[in-house]
């Protein structure tokens, strides 16, 4: 039976567009424990740090319609399974590698505690709304839409209703969906005859790596 590598990868680049970042590990990272710092001002104590993006192709379905990679270990929901064609650069990815979808997004709603998790993490599309309670507890502030910076924080400009400094505060939007590779699935169908046929990996949404 013959394979044609060029119709494989025809069809994944006809799929989804993606932005990947290729990971390394941060010098910070103890190379006995594996432990990053947590003050480190280069990694965030995240222990990687990534390239800058580039945009690439790919097919992408969800773990939980598929009970045979299930069965594969354990997975949280919101896991996706990437299959990459051999001629993208996104084929050379490994473990923490970052994925960030280009046009599929999803809803979220936080609650934001200044000095404790006071920066939205991925990349931001919209926000449709912040509000807190009043000192009393028992009424809604409705706040001015901010604007969302580089680092992930919330800022509001002269005449704009802010929330109060260290109070809790609602954001709801939506942003891009964003995954890192958890792990390559074993598979031998990488390579037949010499030709590389397209590649798959677990990916898991990033908000469970703990960050931006």
């Amino acid at each position: 039976m013959d394979f044609s590598v060029d119709f494989f990868n025809g069809m994944i680049n006809n799929m989804q567009a993606f932005g990947w970042r290729s990971a390394s590990a941060c010098p910070c990272v103890d190379p006995t424990t594996g432990a990053s710092k947590p003050n480190c001002p280069v990694c965030k104590g995240k222990g990687r740090i990534w390239a800058d993006e580039v945009t690439c192709f790919a097919g992408m379905q969800n773990m939980r319609n598929d009970k045979a990679f299930a069965q594969f270990g354990t997975w949280e929901q919101g896991d996706a399974l990437f299959t990459v064609g051999s001629d993208s650069p996104m084929y050379a990815a490994a473990q923490y590698d970052r994925i960030r979808a280009l046009y599929a997004t999803v809803s979220f709603s936080l609650v934001i505690e200044p000095g404790a998790n006071d920066k939205l993490t991925g990349t931001i599309k919209s926000i449709s709304a912040v509000f807190w309670l009043d000192p009393t507890g028992t009424q809604i502030i409705q706040g001015s839409i901010p604007t969302v910076n580089a680092d992930g924080s919330l800022s509001w400009t002269t005449g704009q209703t802010a929330p109060p400094a260290d109070t809790a505060y609602t954001v709801t939007g939506v942003k891009y969906l964003e995954f890192y590779v958890y792990t390559h699935l074993p598979s031998t169908r990488n390579n037949n005859q010499g030709a590389s046929l397209p590649v798959k990996f677990l990916a898991r949404r990033f908000d469970l790596y703990g960050g931006r």
